[in-house]
């Protein structure tokens, strides 16, 4: 039977677990989901870390913790492997849906691509597929005879596909999409996860990558709920899977929002990366 349960929303990390395992100590939810960015290239893991065992604490609580990748995890192969490599597969959400108790949530990773696809400059994709992609990488430039590892963070149109194919037969309340890029309600967002949103019947977005706290609504009518990065978000659902209005949205702020010094503007190859 269904019960009201606790999400908990966590930003962009660079590093930084710690506001994570308290909030999960504090909160006690039933799921932590982190929106990407587990390292970058100026906060690499220590000697010996990966993003699952600095997570450790936080299952300990007795909380499942899903993810999704953001951008920078492709910053080096060493960040790729402390990161997404080290994390079970089956808690990963992009291109999928997962169920906490009366909510799905389904994940879309990474960032759009210049070469690849960026809708904003209203161009076409160049590549509709990771296999079409890989088919014009020479062999010396693959990483593990697959994608480079730039390509690992570089959103698909196929992501988009497999997403609204996914959404299908879910129930029609409690879905929810997290993402690493923003939708059109950010200056820098896109306005094609709006339409994805629409298509998918989410009545929650939440984001990370642009490191600013907010709220808004989409033309779809769905909520967005930026994090900060660092942010920590519990929101907490009722037995049929929509938003307790009541109990709000609430936010636990452990440290202030980190400033992005990599750049997370408007995308291109790697303005967004």
């Amino acid at each position: 039977m269904s019960k009201e349960i606790g999400i908990l929303f966590c930003g962009d990390p660079h590093g930084d677990f710690d506001f994570i395992i308290d909030a999960a100590r504090e909160a006690r939810p039933d799921a932590a989901v982190i929106v990407g960015d587990f390292y970058d290239r100026k906060s690499l893991p220590a000697a010996g870390e990966t993003a699952d065992t600095a997570l450790v604490a936080v299952r300990a609580e007795g909380v499942r913790v899903l993810y999704i990748h953001g951008n920078h995890e492709s910053d080096r192969p060493e960040i790729w492997k402390a990161s997404i490599e080290s994390l079970p597969v089956e808690d990963g959400l992009h291109a999928r849906f997962e169920t906490v108790g009366p909510v799905s949530l389904g994940g879309l990773g990474g960032v759009f691509r210049q070469k690849v696809w960026f809708p904003n400059d209203g161009s076409e994709p160049r590549f509709l597929t990771r296999e079409s992609k890989l088919a014009c990488i020479p062999k010396n430039e693959r990483f593990r005879n697959g994608l480079p590892v730039k390509d690992r963070t570089t959103i698909f149109p196929e992501d988009f596909d497999a997403l609204r194919e996914r959404s299908r037969g879910l129930p029609s309340a409690g879905r929810i999409l997290v993402t690493h890029e923003a939708p059109e309600t950010h200056e820098f967002g896109a306005a094609c996860l709006s339409g994805l949103a629409r298509d998918c019947g989410a009545g929650l977005l939440v984001h990370g990558h642009h490191h600013f706290s907010y709220r808004a609504t989409l033309p779809c009518g769905t909520r967005v709920r930026g994090l900060a990065g660092r942010e920590a978000w519990l929101a907490r659902f009722g037995t049929d899977g929509r938003l307790i209005e009541d109990e709000g949205l609430w936010t636990a702020e452990r440290c202030p929002p980190r400033p992005d010094t990599a750049g997370n503007g408007q995308g291109g190859d790697d303005a967004a990366a």
